[in-house]
């Protein structure tokens, strides 16, 4: 039972560490604090701590240098496939800055083309299941609104008929939906998602994807711009 113990709050101290990475408390190049000290702080053993930092740093997220100690990578260009997956794992809406204009860079890559793809394939105008979600954002609100929302888009990336597209939208669900779920706090935001929502599922239907694409953008780009707004203000 010490060992279950010592290992779930190992868990903890790596989760913490990777979190305030990703939320840029812990800047790139910054050294980490000593391993007594990090396990007089977390109330775990020099061992526990010592594994842990092993594991952040096959993560991608620390670089260990011998008798110097720990140092915080540039894990967004030194990233290795077990960096990508925490990133995918990260639900809380606080991540950096610079991170979060990546994730919706990426978002806009992908969705715009998943737009154009489900406009001009015919896939969008004969789907039936686009206009019931949007049916669902309508009716709905709170937390299955946003169910709703993020529903809406993984559908959108099925339409383009690309399962590549659609299984990296949804291996980033849980950063996603947490940042969706931000950005439609003020009921201001909700109601313009609506209007836009409804202009897309019109633009897909009549297979307009020049519309459809400029539609997308606009959703993702006024999320951008006011999750960033909130960052500056906090």
């Amino acid at each position: 039972m010490a060992g279950t113990a010592e290992n779930c709050k190992r868990e903890g101290f790596v989760k913490e560490i990777e979190a305030r990475i990703l939320s840029g408390r812990l800047k790139p190049g910054e050294r980490l604090e000593a391993e007594r000290e990090l396990a007089a702080h977390f109330g775990l053993s020099r061992s526990s701590v010592n594994l842990g930092m092993l594991e952040l740093e096959r993560k991608g997220f620390v670089r260990i240098v011998p008798r110097r100690g720990a140092f915080v990578s540039d894990f967004l260009r030194e990233a290795t496939p077990q960096t990508l997956s925490v990133i995918m794992e990260y639900g809380s809406s606080q991540m950096s800055e610079s991170l979060l204009h990546d994730l919706m860079d990426m978002r806009a890559l992908i969705e715009c083309e998943c737009a154009r793809l489900a406009c001009e394939s015919g896939r969008g105008p004969s789907d039936e299941l686009l206009p019931q979600l949007m049916d669902r954002i309508k009716r709905s609100s709170g937390a299955e609104q946003i169910d709703a929302i993020c529903d809406y888009h993984y559908r959108l990336t099925q339409l383009s008929g690309n399962d590549v597209y659609a299984m990296t939208f949804k291996a980033f669900h849980g950063p996603l939906r947490g940042l969706t779920a931000e950005h439609y706090r003020r009921a201001s935001e909700r109601k313009e998602s609506v209007k836009l929502h409804a202009e897309l599922t019109a633009a897909v239907s009549t297979g307009d994807a020049e519309a459809a694409v400029r539609l997308v953008r606009d959703i993702i780009m006024r999320a951008d711009a006011n999750l960033s707004g909130k960052r500056r203000k906090t």
